[in-house]
């Protein structure tokens, strides 16, 4: 009973505090639309000259990202420490929310294929970019098969840890999936990643930043969380 008790605070809080920051939200993406224009002209214009090949675009969606997150209030606290994966490699995080996979690969260096929910590959316009750098989101158990497939193919991967975003667990370490042992045996490059605040996505705009804070850490003090 004090467990629900806990939970129900939380999650008035956390509404109230999603509440206090709407008006900014939508104020936030002013900017933006007035940034997407030339985004688009610089895409039709790589068919111009005929660069339609999957790298261009996965460029061109990075820099996109980059811009929305950035007018949506978050930044990026040591991108320096981000690693570069040239061949085939895993990095593993934890799920914060369903838009930090696409965090993530906005400032990754080089192509990295992320885990997405369906509905992402389902949007107008973006959702066969979408599809060219993820594979569908679910429990780490049915994806095996596929992150494995991409790994052979030369892809750097990011694989979830656990099943339910931090932003909603309250009190408590998320579950982290009992397969993971599986996917860390593996002989490629393997890198623990954490962003200090990406779970305080949801409270961010241009008059409330959030710094998000890169770290790379063992696979002891992640599993530890």
């Amino acid at each position: 009973r004090a467990r629900l008790k806990q939970e129900q605070i939380y999650f008035l809080q956390r509404a109230a505090r999603i509440k206090k920051v709407r008006f900014g939200k939508i104020i936030s993406f002013l900017p933006f639309l007035l940034i997407v224009p030339g985004l688009f002209l610089g895409y039709f214009l790589l068919f111009l000259f005929k660069r339609n090949d999957r790298l261009v675009k996965a460029r061109w969606l990075k820099l996109f990202l980059r811009c929305f997150f950035y007018c949506q209030g978050l930044s990026l606290e040591g991108q320096e420490k981000l690693p570069r994966l040239e061949k085939s490699g895993l990095i593993l995080a934890p799920f914060y929310s369903a838009y930090s996979a696409l965090f993530i690969y906005a400032w990754m260096p080089g192509l990295l294929i992320v885990p997405l929910k369906k509905f992402f590959c389902k949007l107008k316009f973006f959702g066969k970019l979408m599809e060219t750098i993820s594979y569908e989101e679910g429990p780490l158990a049915q994806n095996i098969a596929n992150i494995n497939k991409l790994l052979a193919n030369g892809y750097a991967v990011l694989v979830h840890t656990n099943a339910k975003s931090v932003e909603t667990e309250v009190g408590k370490k998320p579950e982290i999936y009992p397969e993971l042992e599986e996917i860390t045996g593996k002989s490629c490059e393997i890198y623990y990643l954490k962003l200090k605040g990406l779970e305080n996505m949801a409270y961010s705009s241009l008059f409330s930043r959030q710094k998000i804070k890169v770290e790379l850490v063992s696979k002891e003090n992640f599993l530890s969380f």
